[in-house]
């Protein structure tokens, strides 16, 4: 089985990157701006050849009122599909980023010539925004790197000939992603220091880890943003409120070993013992925390001992029912034990229920309904490999076939579950959140369009240039590839069947009016935060994997920890906009302490803790947009209406 390296966030209480501000389009439309995009190639002979290419970028009104991204090409095919889904990605950051109404604007990409890749991605965010704003790139400029949905530039390939194209191009500038000093020369075969390689080439080289420190460098302009803000803390009562709930999850973890301790142990395997162990040091754990004042985190940790702990527990009593009663009958004891139909049925009753008056009080309702939509495809993967359906290896036991399903189906039922189970604690733990109301007229069809599209864009983007390009290097069609994958990342296998499946059932249990329109935003945006980090992942930090797919290392640390320390720097001055706004930030507060703590543990914990802060700023950002003051502190040009 997959070592499921994403426990922590399929529990992610409240908390975040950015939507757009309420902001429509600036005057002075339409507008252009010149970028100098980087690429390389292979000659006839084999050897690698770096170019460089101007791209215009054009917005201008659009008379549709929807998110509209246009091509025009001088050759057929002149934009490869990976380039693309990058310049979609780049319209929806940059949306993300600055605040403009999408639904008015429409941007247009022009290139003459082919190109493709995702490696341009950081540029042309830097590209829109400029246009929007009415700022100017250096002429004399390039960028590579892609762009991250955090905002930080993401690594790439082949800088070298990408930096002799610059010089050939008379570039006296040019941006590479932070954490590369040095790289494969692929006509050398040797690496070359890229600083002083552009230095013998007659080009200043700047490594840039985000969008902000780039925008600067290309166009002279700060991009604003929050200001900065000290780590924030919870109220006591917020902190004795969450203290309970740890107390409640660690009872339920005590259950579950007690219950695990009453199954016979030759229906114990190995691998269930061991997540009986991680469980049990996860409890620890929760207990030393509370004992040092990190309720937050000490929280996190018991909700993971209770995910081991009854993962070995319900996976070894079914194991029990079907040696000795056959596999129906395990079939129908894990349907039964899992009473899936009647709690996702419940706690959508509860979501409907929780009217929030709010901002704070309505972001618990999104992250509720972003739990739903993962419960929901949960259960759907459930489904499929107790059909048959879906398979996938348990590590290196040997189980036959059915019993192999069996387990994996016992998995992302009990996940199913406690989704259930935590939505119930997040709303006694919210109750009435005081603060800013919840805008009468507030944007939410538009911001879930938003969220909808950049997932879509996400997982085009993850699909073009991972999934394809395995599969063209493995020789193998695309669907085999993906089916691969999704036995790999269970991330990937959520992701995408949360996309395909989770939003008619939630329509089923919660009907139409507000109460779908809430449901649909939460699941937008739960989809829009698991898309982003497949791309993250598997592109720009490049997690390895061990031989039971579980991640045992990556090729760009550096990389990780740029963006932990900005995401974490983001956080803090998001958090400080809700204040100031008199948004209650206890969800982002928790999201941001548990983020912090984690990232000094083992590598899939820093992976969670990058997770838990761009959801910090996810939610945050959306709130600021749905309250009307995400423009207030990060000004644009004037604003004409249509």
């Amino acid at each position: 089985m997959i070592r499921r390296y994403l426990v922590l966030v399929c529990f992610t209480l409240l908390c975040v990157t950015s939507p757009l501000a309420a902001q429509e389009t600036s005057n002075g439309l339409p507008r252009s701006v010149d970028i100098n995009a980087l690429a390389y190639y292979k000659t006839a002979d084999g050897k690698s050849a770096g170019f460089c290419s101007p791209i215009q970028i054009t917005v201008d009104r659009n008379p549709n009122r929807t998110l509209s991204v246009g091509f025009i090409e001088h050759e057929i095919g002149s934009f490869g599909d990976m380039w693309r889904a990058s310049a979609w990605m780049s319209t929806v950051m940059a949306a993300d980023q600055t605040g403009f109404n999408p639904s008015t604007t429409q941007v247009t990409f022009e290139y003459t010539g082919r190109i493709d890749g995702p490696s341009a991605g950081g540029l042309m965010t830097i590209g829109v925004i400029a246009a929007l704003r009415g700022d100017t790139v250096r002429a004399d400029s390039a960028m590579t790197g892609t762009i991250n949905p955090d905002a930080t530039i993401g690594p790439v390939g082949g800088i070298p000939h990408k930096i002799e194209g610059a010089a050939a191009a008379g570039k006296k500038l040019v941006l590479i992603p932070y954490g590369i000093r040095t790289e494969l020369d692929g006509n050398a075969q040797q690496d070359v220091d890229l600083f002083e390689h552009g230095e013998k080439l007659g080009v200043e080289i700047q490594a840039v880890g985000d969008l902000f420190s780039a925008y600067k460098l290309l166009t002279g302009v700060d991009l604003p943003r929050p200001p900065s803000a000290p780590a924030p803390n919870l109220t006591n009562d917020q902190y004795q409120r969450l203290r309970l709930k740890v107390d409640e999850w660690l009872v339920r973890f005590n259950e579950q070993e007690a219950s695990l301790k009453g199954t016979p142990a030759d229906h114990v395997s190995k691998y269930m013992q061991g997540q009986m162990n991680s469980a049990v040091e996860a409890a620890a754990r929760a207990r030393r925390l509370i004992t040092g004042g990190q309720a937050a985190t000490a929280w996190c940790d018991a909700v993971e001992a209770v995910t081991f702990a009854t993962e070995a527990a319900e996976m070894s009593r079914s194991m029990w029912v079907h040696s000795d009663r056959g596999l129906d009958e395990a079939k129908k004891y894990a349907r039964l034990t899992a009473a899936l139909d009647s709690k996702i049925r419940i706690a959508a009753d509860r979501l409907k229920q929780y009217k929030p008056r709010t901002l704070a009080a309505t972001d618990v309702v999104l992250n509720g309904y972003g739990l739903l939509a993962e419960a929901i495809a949960c259960q759907a993967i459930g489904e499929q490999f107790l059909d048959g359906r879906l398979s996938i290896p348990i590590d290196t036991e040997q189980f036959d076939q059915e019993a192999e399903n069996l387990v994996n189906a016992v998995y992302y039922f009990n996940f199913a579950v406690l989704n259930c189970e935590y939505i119930r604690d997040m709303l006694e733990i919210a109750g009435n959140l005081e603060g800013q109301a919840m805008p009468t007229d507030a944007p939410v069809t538009l911001t879930t369009d938003f969220y909808r599209r950049a997932a879509e864009a996400n997982l085009n983007q993850f699909e073009k240039v991972v999934v394809d390009q395995r599969a063209k290097a493995s020789d193998v069609n695309s669907a085999a590839m993906r089916t691969s994958i999704m036995h790999e990342d269970e991330n990937y296998l959520v992701t995408r069947t949360m996309m395909d499946h989770a939003l008619p059932r939630i329509q089923s249990l919660v009907g139409t009016g507000p109460d779908f329109e809430l449901a649909w935003l939460g699941t937008a945006m739960q989809t829009y935060s698991r898309s982003a980090l497949l791309m993250a992942m598997h592109y720009s930090l490049r997690v390895t994997r061990d031989a039971n797919n579980h991640i045992n290392g990556l090729e760009r640390e550096g990389s990780l920890r740029y963006m932990l320390d900005f995401a974490e720097d983001q956080a803090k001055r998001n958090i400080g906009l809700l204040r100031r706004h008199d948004v209650d930030p206890t969800a982002g507060i928790i999201g941001y302490q548990t983020g912090s703590l984690l990232r000094d543990r083992e590598l899939t914990a820093k992976l969670n803790a990058l997770w838990w802060l761009w959801d910090v700023n996810l939610h945050a950002r959306t709130l600021a947009y749905l309250g009307g003051f995400a423009g207030a502190e990060e000004t644009m040009p004037a604003v004409e209406p249509q």
